[in-house]
This record gives structure tokens, sequence and C-alpha cells, in this order.
């Protein structure tokens, strides 16, 4: 009877062991689905406000390029040359310098 009872003891400790190891796989893939939802919605997420910021950028470029136009004049005479100024005149000094 004691071996019996000695037999019992190792079973129910065996079936314990047992169930906890069920119970502790169960945990690490729950943990492991989550954590691979969260990366995908970082993602998601992340490229979502990189596009936003993009075509934000692309309408204020749009909107600054359309501000000549609609003022009547096109982009080629908003160019360079209303900086430069009227008595400039270009030499060739400077190519002679960088030699």
């Amino acid at each position: 009877m004691a071996s019996n009872t000695k037999k019992e003891a190792h079973d129910e400790r065996r079936e314990y062991r047992r169930r906890r190891r069920i119970r502790n796989q169960i945990l690490a893939y729950l943990t492991l689905v989550v954590l691979i939802a969260g990366v995908v919605a970082g993602g998601y997420f992340g490229v979502k406000a990189i596009r936003k910021g993009a075509v934000k950028n692309t309408t204020v470029t749009e909107t600054e390029t359309a501000a000549p136009e609609q003022s009547g004049e096109t982009a080629s005479e908003t160019s360079a040359e209303e900086y430069i100024p009227e008595d400039f005149t270009p030499s060739s000094d400077f190519e002679e310098e960088a030699l």
C-alpha cells in the first residue's frame, strides 16, 4: 500500500508539472502574438505618419510653386534673375583666382 501512495503522489506531481508546462506555453504564445501585433501596429501607424508628413510637405511645396502662378507670374519669371543687382557684371576674375 505504501507503494501505491508513493506512486499516486508521484503521478499527481507529474500531472501538476504537465499542466504548468502547458499553461506556460499558452502564456508564451500569447505574449508572442501580442508583441507581433504591437510591431505590426507600430509599423502601420509609422508608415501612415510618414505618408501624412510627405503629403503635407508636397502640399506645402505645391502651394509655394502655385503662389507665383496665382499672381500672374510664371516660375521662370521668379527665378534668380530678380535677386541679381542691376549693376552686376560677371567677371572672369573668380575663375582665375580659383586656379
